[in-house]
């Protein structure tokens, strides 16, 4: 393995710049946000549609071909979920509770960040951050495939 490679798994803190903590500060900022307005909002009682709260637009794939878009129902199960009805949420859209816990999850890891100066998990941050979402992809993607059959 080439040491390039090396370091990029490399999974001890590393020390983040001053523009890392700042960054790190404005996205555990923006993911604090998404959690309030999910608390604001009132969750549809249809599973479906909450998104429009926020003068969004109905979903466009549901109006017009009759069928769920992936992500139907994960603003219902997002605002489910923060106001501790995982039930609801669950069956709104199962994979907004993963979801939920992946936002938690970044802004403790912004938090650290921003705190501390250290990068939790090193280099290796990118392949945990893209493991995780990807994760999420395919609960999500499951979850879509399972409401169209």
């Amino acid at each position: 393995m080439s040491q390039s490679a090396r370091n990029l798994f490399q999974t001890k803190p590393v020390t983040g710049s001053l523009f890392s903590r700042i960054a790190a500060g404005v996205v555990g900022v923006l993911l604090i946000t998404v959690l309030g307005i999910a608390r604001w909002l009132t969750p549809s009682e249809t599973g479906y549609g909450t998104h429009t709260q926020l003068g969004l637009p109905p979903c466009v794939i549901k109006e017009f071909l009759g069928i769920p878009c992936p992500s139907c129902g994960m603003t219902t199960s997002f605002a489910w979920t923060v106001d501790g009805n995982l039930g609801r949420a669950l069956v709104a859209n199962p994979a907004g509770p993963p979801a939920v816990l992946l936002v938690i999850f970044g802004i403790v890891w912004c938090g650290i960040a921003v705190v501390t100066g250290q990068i939790v998990f090193g280099r290796a941050a990118i392949l945990v951050w893209s493991g995780l979402i990807s994760a999420e992809g395919l609960v999500l993607t499951v979850v879509w495939l399972a409401k169209l059959l």
